[in-house]
Protein backbone atom coordinates (compact mmCIF):
# COMPACT_ATOMS: atom_id res chain seq x y z
CA UNK A 1 0.00 0.00 0.00
CA UNK A 2 1.23 3.61 -0.95
CA UNK A 3 2.08 6.10 1.97
CA UNK A 4 -0.89 8.31 0.09
CA UNK A 5 -3.34 6.03 0.52
CA UNK A 6 -2.30 5.22 4.00
CA UNK A 7 -2.63 9.15 4.54
CA UNK A 8 -6.06 9.09 3.20
CA UNK A 9 -7.09 6.40 5.45
CA UNK A 10 -5.18 7.17 8.41
CA UNK A 11 -7.40 10.87 7.99
CA UNK A 12 -10.93 9.25 7.51
CA UNK A 13 -9.71 7.13 10.43
CA UNK A 14 -8.84 10.30 12.94
CA UNK A 15 -12.60 12.23 11.66
CA UNK A 16 -14.17 9.06 13.16
CA UNK A 17 -11.75 9.44 16.49
CA UNK A 18 -9.82 6.49 15.64
CA UNK A 19 -6.59 6.08 15.53
CA UNK A 20 -4.51 3.99 12.55
CA UNK A 21 -1.45 2.46 12.81
CA UNK A 22 0.16 0.85 9.49
CA UNK A 23 2.52 -2.18 9.77
CA UNK A 24 4.15 -4.33 7.33
CA UNK A 25 1.25 -7.26 7.79
CA UNK A 26 -1.23 -5.33 9.25
CA UNK A 27 -3.34 -2.51 10.68
CA UNK A 28 -4.57 -1.81 13.54
CA UNK A 29 -7.71 0.88 14.58
CA UNK A 30 -8.14 2.07 17.98
CA UNK A 31 -10.52 4.08 20.19
CA UNK A 32 -12.47 4.76 23.40
CA UNK A 33 -15.60 4.73 24.22
CA UNK A 34 -17.72 6.89 26.50
CA UNK A 35 -17.03 4.82 29.35
CA UNK A 36 -13.18 4.66 28.35
CA UNK A 37 -13.48 0.68 26.64
CA UNK A 38 -10.25 0.43 24.50
CA UNK A 39 -12.06 -0.46 21.17
CA UNK A 40 -10.67 -1.21 17.68
CA UNK A 41 -9.40 -4.25 15.19
CA UNK A 42 -6.76 -4.53 13.53
CA UNK A 43 -6.61 -6.41 9.66
CA UNK A 44 -3.53 -8.92 8.98
CA UNK A 45 -2.87 -10.02 5.35
CA UNK A 46 0.86 -9.99 4.10
CA UNK A 47 -0.46 -7.53 1.08
CA UNK A 48 -3.40 -5.87 2.58
CA UNK A 49 -5.55 -3.79 -0.02
CA UNK A 50 -7.76 -0.47 0.76
CA UNK A 51 -10.65 -3.75 0.09
CA UNK A 52 -9.82 -5.62 2.77
CA UNK A 53 -9.85 -2.49 5.54
CA UNK A 54 -13.15 -1.23 4.16
CA UNK A 55 -14.09 -4.94 4.61
CA UNK A 56 -12.91 -5.01 7.74
CA UNK A 57 -14.32 -2.08 8.87
CA UNK A 58 -18.03 -2.65 7.32
CA UNK A 59 -18.20 -5.90 9.46
CA UNK A 60 -17.07 -4.69 12.35
CA UNK A 61 -19.87 -1.82 12.46
CA UNK A 62 -22.50 -4.54 10.55
CA UNK A 63 -21.90 -7.82 13.00
CA UNK A 64 -21.28 -5.31 16.49
CA UNK A 65 -24.81 -6.68 18.60
CA UNK A 66 -25.50 -3.80 21.13
CA UNK A 67 -27.33 -5.91 23.45
CA UNK A 68 -24.66 -8.58 23.36
CA UNK A 69 -21.68 -6.17 24.47
CA UNK A 70 -23.78 -4.77 27.24
CA UNK A 71 -24.55 -8.15 28.26
CA UNK A 72 -21.35 -9.40 28.52
CA UNK A 73 -19.93 -6.39 30.44
CA UNK A 74 -22.94 -6.74 32.74
CA UNK A 75 -22.00 -10.11 33.63
CA UNK A 76 -18.77 -8.89 34.68
CA UNK A 77 -20.02 -7.23 37.84
CA UNK A 78 -17.71 -4.50 37.50
CA UNK A 79 -14.51 -6.48 36.95
CA UNK A 80 -12.09 -4.60 35.12
CA UNK A 81 -13.51 -0.93 36.07
CA UNK A 82 -16.86 -1.62 34.12
CA UNK A 83 -19.87 0.43 34.82
CA UNK A 84 -22.56 -1.82 36.77
CA UNK A 85 -25.45 0.04 35.54
CA UNK A 86 -27.28 -1.52 32.61
CA UNK A 87 -28.07 2.12 31.33
CA UNK A 88 -25.39 3.04 31.05
CA UNK A 89 -23.83 -0.36 29.61
CA UNK A 90 -26.40 -0.24 26.56
CA UNK A 91 -25.56 3.50 26.30
CA UNK A 92 -21.95 2.95 25.75
CA UNK A 93 -22.43 -0.02 23.79
CA UNK A 94 -24.97 1.64 21.44
CA UNK A 95 -22.15 4.48 21.16
CA UNK A 96 -19.81 1.85 19.85
CA UNK A 97 -21.77 0.57 17.14
CA UNK A 98 -22.17 4.34 16.45
CA UNK A 99 -18.59 4.99 16.25
CA UNK A 100 -18.25 1.67 14.19
CA UNK A 101 -20.85 3.26 12.04
CA UNK A 102 -18.77 6.73 11.89
CA UNK A 103 -15.54 5.06 10.82
CA UNK A 104 -17.83 2.66 7.80
CA UNK A 105 -19.32 5.78 6.33
CA UNK A 106 -15.51 7.34 6.42
CA UNK A 107 -14.44 4.92 4.72
CA UNK A 108 -17.24 4.73 1.93
CA UNK A 109 -16.42 8.05 1.33
CA UNK A 110 -13.37 7.25 0.74
CA UNK A 111 -14.24 4.24 -1.13
CA UNK A 112 -16.01 6.29 -3.24
CA UNK A 113 -13.25 8.74 -4.26
CA UNK A 114 -10.55 5.76 -5.16
CA UNK A 115 -13.27 5.10 -7.45
CA UNK A 116 -13.76 8.33 -9.19
CA UNK A 117 -10.06 8.66 -9.60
Amino acid sequence: MNKELENRIYAAAISADFVTTFYKDYVNFEAHSPCGEDIGFEVYKEDYTFDDIFDEVMANFKYFDVDEHATMWYETNGKSGAPTDLRTLLYDAQTIKNIYGYLYMQMYSLKEKLEEE
